[in-house]
């Protein structure tokens, strides 16, 4: 398994406003669960964000909840099929996008794209995790000034335990807490 790991080293800060999206609540994540936008697992995955202290936005289109996207500015991270690391001090990592399948085409993931990096304070490295294969995202992300900096690559044998491998991508200092970060997490 293979992440690419891209930050915006000099982030000054994202203004966004829609009025489809929204600041995602637990009310919110209750009536959509109520509604059948989203399914009683999921409703717990999306209460758990808040628990952790993410913070996310949903797109709305009719009453329905249409698509959502999420930050996380501290705690452990989770990526890939057995990745973690601990999020250092002044980054915000993207995670959990989705839009639903009826929803699609419609550029609500730029959308919510945008308005999660208006979350992230203009002090802080904004940081996503892309698995090589998604173009799109990484074409999306790169139009917001985000750069490759490391690359994940997870792997085990017969069952085993999982090995993590970090390759740097960029003499971006920027990527030093990070990949320190990351390193320290495949060790434990």
């Amino acid at each position: 398994d293979r992440n690419i790991v891209f930050i915006i080293p000099d982030f000054a800060g994202e203004e966004f406003d829609d009025p489809l999206i929204r600041p995602i609540t637990r009310e919110r994540i209750q009536k959509a669960c109520r509604d059948g936008d989203v399914s009683p697992d999921e409703a717990r995955l999306l209460g758990g964000f808040l628990d952790e202290g993410s913070r996310g936005v949903h797109a709305e289109i009719d009453g329905t909840l249409a698509g959502y996207a999420w930050v996380q500015d501290h705690g452990e991270y989770h990526f890939g099929p057995a990745g973690k690391t601990a999020i250092p001090h002044g980054y915000v990592f993207a995670k959990n996008l989705f839009v639903s399948s009826q929803f699609r085409g419609r550029k609500l993931g730029q959308k919510l794209n945008a308005a999660r990096l208006s979350l992230v304070p203009a002090d802080r490295v904004p940081v996503v995790f892309i698995i090589p294969d998604n173009r799109y995202a990484i074409r999306n992300w790169e139009e917001y000034g985000f750069r490759p900096v490391l690359e994940v690559r997870q792997s085990r044998r017969l069952g085993g335990r999982w090995k993590t491998r970090v390759t740097r991508l960029s003499e971006c200092a920027k990527a030093d807490a990070l990949l320190e970060a990351i390193t320290e997490a495949s060790r434990g």
